[in-house]
């Protein structure tokens, strides 16, 4: 199916002003001709500007280079996006910090010439921040603000079940959808099985939250044991009824 020009109209004019409170300066002041290789990592929220008018929720791509930080955006937001390189002397500070969901992950500050950005990573970039700093590229990373992994994991997953031990004892059979904010979970009851499924509100017009890529290899309580092919499809068909009962569009 073919989207109309009035339909396209108004979301190439959304998109356009969105572009114009930070993206498009950057992409001026440092383009980039092609995708760099590399592993390329999706930001939960990026923001420009001191007062960071314009939001990206899930929607911007980074690859880690030599050279700097290569930006994109995902195929919705593509119009007036250009991709762009930032050098890795623009970056001012990186820190460790914890989500409403107590998940870890990284704040990045970014400020040169053509402003600032407030970058979310996830944990998972753990492994360039320290491959990066050991070449000397990254500026200001204190080891401080990089703890290992095993220390991360070991507060999460302490703050985790302070949670589940007050939030598991009250839920009933079937889909329960808890929010936090921005963020949330939801979880699915099975007689004495849980299974949790992270969320966030998305950025973008076509869906209300963000909970892709969707992973569900193991039951969440009360052990780890895994979660068949069948029982996979069938939570997912459930979940997709409890969303629409809901009127939530997700990006699954």
């Amino acid at each position: 199916m073919t989207a109309e020009p009035d339909q396209l109209l108004p979301w190439l004019l959304v998109v356009f002003i969105i572009s114009r409170a930070g993206w498009h300066t950057f992409a001026m002041r440092y383009p980039a001709a092609q995708q760099p290789p590399g592993e390329m990592y999706n930001s939960p929220v990026t923001r420009f500007g001191i007062m960071m008018p314009a939001r990206y929720s899930g929607v911007v791509r980074i690859v880690f280079t030599n050279e700097g930080l290569y930006f994109s955006v995902m195929f919705l937001f593509r119009a007036f996006h250009a991709p762009f390189l930032v050098p890795w002397r623009s970056v001012k500070q990186i820190e460790s910090t914890y989500s409403f969901l107590l998940l870890p992950h990284y704040k990045m500050e970014i400020e040169s010439e053509a402003g600032r950005m407030h970058v979310t990573l996830p944990v998972a970039v753990d492994k360039e921040l320290y491959r990066f700093k050991k070449k000397g590229l990254t500026p200001v990373l204190p080891d401080h603000c990089m703890p290992g992994m095993d220390a991360i994991h070991e507060k999460v997953h302490a703050m985790n079940d302070q949670r589940r031990c007050a939030v598991f004892p009250t839920l009933k059979r079937g889909f329960t959808f808890a929010a936090h904010g921005r963020t949330g979970f939801i979880y699915y009851k099975e007689g004495a099985r849980i299974l949790e499924i992270a969320w966030e509100m998305s950025g973008v017009p076509q869906y209300e939250i963000l909970i892709a890529p969707l992973r569900m290899e193991a039951w969440t309580y009360p052990v780890p044991e895994a979660i068949s092919e069948e029982k996979k499809a069938e939570i997912m068909t459930g979940l997709r009824e409890f969303l629409r009962m809901r009127q939530l569009r997700a990006d699954f």
